[in-house]
């Protein structure tokens, strides 16, 4: 009878562990990756299990920090985060950059897009430079871009620029869905081993 009631105890362990979701927030204080580390252009490469763009034109942009934010530098569009497994996006803080002279977003867009690279969602919010708290409510999450509207010229190249911070990222990691089923393979089979006993 002890022996079973272990078992009892152990598969609701295993069980509760293929459900549990993992609440992150990323808020800038701790970088574990940088590219280009220790030079002019160091930029977040990587933070848990979060990874940023760089690079994706002519020069190396991307997130960089800043008075303990990240923003793109080379205010840049459609720099993006990925991540190692899917998430559940929960919000986020955004706002225009603020300390410098250049042109900023009037509003901000948010795309989420899936393991296949399919859009999930967009999520578009009007910024300022006040920081505002912008609710994404979407899970399944491989990637989720940042675009924006308004910006201007900044490098006399036609292109068209904004600068924006971001903060406070947060969402649930999941366990991925094989390790769910390799618990729940091993669960049942001790199960069979005991009751069998």
């Amino acid at each position: 009878m002890k022996n079973k009631i272990y078992v009892v105890l152990l598969l609701a362990i295993l069980l509760g562990a293929i459900a549990h979701s993992a609440p992150v927030l990323i808020d800038f204080s701790t970088v574990d990756q940088y590219y280009f580390p220790g030079q002019y252009d160091e930029n977040i490469a990587r933070i848990g299990d979060a990874h940023f763009s760089n690079s994706l034109y002519t020069h190396p942009d991307g997130f960089k920090l800043y008075n303990g934010y990240a923003y793109n530098w080379y205010g840049e569009k459609r720099e993006f985060i990925t991540f190692d497994n899917p998430v559940s996006l929960t919000q986020i803080d955004v706002a225009q950059v603020s300390g410098f002279s250049v042109p900023l977003p009037s509003s901000m867009i948010m795309e989420m897009y899936d393991s296949a690279g399919n859009l999930l969602k967009t999520v578009t919010t009007p910024v300022s430079s006040t920081f505002q708290t912008v609710s994404l409510s979407q899970t399944n999450v491989k990637k989720l871009l940042f675009d924006f509207t308004g910006g201007g010229e900044a490098y006399s190249d036609g292109r068209t620029h904004g600068w924006y911070f971001i903060d406070n990222l947060r969402y649930d990691n999941a366990i991925p869905e094989p390790t769910s089923g390799i618990l729940f393979f091993f669960s049942i089979l001790f199960l069979c081993f005991f009751c069998h006993k």
